[in-house]
């Protein structure tokens, strides 16, 4: 649409619903559901699941209110092995929920619900007052997850910088930076970062190989570690074409002095096949499960 001589792209997702005394609920369910699977149109079906997902998501959002408000957030670690020497030098924290009869969930099952209720601020800051408080008690690095919504979030980076400060941690602290879409705001997040290296925190990126994520997005927030994506680790041992990109990232990391993660190491030949490429470090099942936070012992 021109308006002005400027060129606007106009896209409308509709969702409908027939009779019935929740037609206004059903209608919004069907809007939601068009939006996420990026449809014109999407009448509401008693059939489709919809109501099932819909109810299940009012399940998840009341056990994650109520495991914040009854102090069941907690952190997990998991070892992160030097593999020249086979020693545990650092661990990452982990978010879990635990539920009222003592079984533990994984994040997969409750943040997309958390940052839709606009929750997901709060779990990063207990995870952070949590992590900090422990390790702060320890010498061992560690690292914590952030989205580029957290870094954007100020009163979320305003926590997090107070937090170093209160305990300390700066030179132990490494920040993982998780995003799958690229950044967009580079002037903002070059600035936190500043912020943070001032505190002597190291820098990682997550997940990399996968989605946007390329060699000049590495140029730009200069970091000092890379964790390479679990996809490309998982059968390194057995596919030439994970090999081959895996070989590329650990050359271009070298030459720039940056040390190199693998992720998903989940059985001996894998770890052969990655100590065999120089990756400096490794994580997964077979070098060590998430386990409590209390476990790591002060």
């Amino acid at each position: 649409h021109l308006i002005e001589g400027i060129t606007l792209n106009i896209s409308l997702a509709c969702g409908f619903a027939e009779g019935g005394e929740k037609v206004h609920i059903h209608s919004e369910m069907a809007l939601k559901h068009a939006k996420e699977k990026n449809r014109d149109l999407i009448a509401y079906d008693a059939n489709s699941g919809l109501q099932e997902q819909y109810e299940n998501n009012l399940r998840w959002l009341r056990k994650l209110k109520e495991a914040i408000s009854a102090d069941r957030i907690t952190t997990y670690v998991q070892p992160i092995v030097e593999l020249s020497s086979g020693k545990t030098t650092k661990y990452e924290a982990l978010i879990r929920l635990i539920e009222e009869d003592g079984a533990v969930v994984t994040p997969f099952a409750f943040l997309k619900i958390a940052k839709k209720a606009r929750l997901y601020p709060l779990l990063t800051r207990i995870v952070i007052e949590k992590t900090f408080k422990h390790f702060s008690r320890l010498e061992q690095q560690f690292s914590i997850n952030l989205t580029i919504d957290d870094i954007l979030n100020r009163e979320t980076t305003v926590f997090l910088l107070d937090a170093i400060r209160r305990y300390g941690i700066g030179d132990q602290l490494v920040i993982e930076i998780v995003e799958s879409e690229g950044i967009e705001n580079f002037d903002d997040v070059d600035q936190f970062l500043g912020k943070v290296r001032s505190l002597g925190v190291r820098v990682a990126i997550d997940d990399f190989g996968t989605g946007y994520s390329n060699f000049e997005y590495l140029m730009k927030i200069n970091v000092d570690y890379i964790k390479i994506d679990a996809s490309l680790i998982k059968n390194l041992h057995e596919d030439e074409h994970s090999r081959l990109i895996v070989g590329l990232i650990v050359e271009f990391a070298k030459a720039q002095g940056i040390e190199t993660i693998a992720e998903f190491v989940h059985n001996e030949e894998v770890l052969e096949a990655i100590k065999s490429m120089g990756i400096d470090y490794g994580q997964g099942f077979h070098l060590g499960r998430p386990q409590p936070l209390q476990e790591i012992l002060l």
